[in-house]
Formats: structure tokens, sequence, C-alpha cells
């Protein structure tokens, strides 16, 4: 991770110098959140910890359970979950309904977002990176998603990491 830190630059005035031949100065390895940071600005995604990981206690503290919570609640439970947002659409024949996936380090999240609740909370549903969602559970079959009631976004948690959502229109 270090040595590859400061890359050569090739410039004419150094091609022919051989390389120094000072040893590099010993430095401490890097804490795996600083690789994750690493990773995602490199190439948008890690396979170290997933970044929820290491924000678990504090969304906890807030009142999120992991993303896997939705799958075993029973439905019209009402819960709260928090996720990177992988992705956003608003297909023209949903009647304005906002469709989201969450993601963090135990799965996904489903969650659906109607017109009402993206007025309430328009900033977090269309900018926000990293969503806290409290809502209903809606099961239908095999099929789990949160009805939305509340967007809070924490985004600025995540401020270092470079995360792009793959909204769709």
């Amino acid at each position: 991770f270090w040595q590859a830190a400061p890359a050569r630059q090739s410039a004419p005035l150094f091609e022919r110098a051989p390389p120094p031949e000072v040893a590099p100065p010993p430095l401490p390895p890097p804490h795996e959140a600083e690789l994750v940071v690493a990773d995602y600005a490199t190439t948008g995604l890690t396979l170290h910890s997933h970044p929820l990981h290491f924000l678990r206690p504090h969304v906890a503290k807030l009142g999120g359970a992991p993303c896997s919570v939705l799958t075993r609640a029973l439905s019209g439970a009402r819960i709260a979950v928090a996720g990177l947002v992988l992705h956003r659409q608003k297909p023209g024949t949903a009647s304005g309904v906002l469709f989201m996936t969450l993601e963090d380090e135990s799965g996904s999240a489903n969650v659906i977002v109607r017109e009402r609740e993206q007025q309430r909370h328009r900033s977090a549903c269309i900018g926000g990176r990293l969503l806290l969602v409290r809502g209903k559970v809606e099961r239908v079959g095999e099929v789990v998603h949160l009805l939305a009631e509340r967007v809070t976004d924490l985004t600025e948690l995540v401020r270092r990491i470079e995360t792009r959502s793959r909204d769709f229109r």
C-alpha cells in the first residue's frame, strides 16, 4: 500500500538515473478503514470490510439495524435500517414512487419512498449516499421491502468514501 502510493512518474531528466538506495522509512501498516477509503477512491468498491462495519455502533445508537433484519421482520413491523445507496429508480410508470436499494455489511434492503415522503425528505432522497430509513415492512411472498416513513441523510459519516449510486430515471 505505502509503496504504491508515490508511484514513479517518468521525466526525461530522471529516466537514466538509478533508483535511490535509501530504504523507505518504516511506516505503520494502514488501518483497515484506510484501505477501504483508498479502495473506494480508486475502484468504487472494496474487498475489505464494508464501510458500515466501522459505523455500526454509531448507526445502532441512532436506531439503525442491519439490512438483514428486514428479511426476518414480520409484515407490518416498523423498523429502521441504514445503508449505502446502491441505486435509485423512479420509473415514469410508478406514479411518482421512488425505489432505492441500500447496502450494508449484512446485505441489501429494498426501500419504497412515496411522493409525500420524498418531498418531506427531498435532500436525503435525491443526494444522500448513506441513509437511515424508518418505515413499515411489507412482505408479499418472498419479496420484502421497507415502505419509508422517514429518511435521514447520514452522508457526513462517509464523507471520505467516494460512493456513487447507479440511478435510473
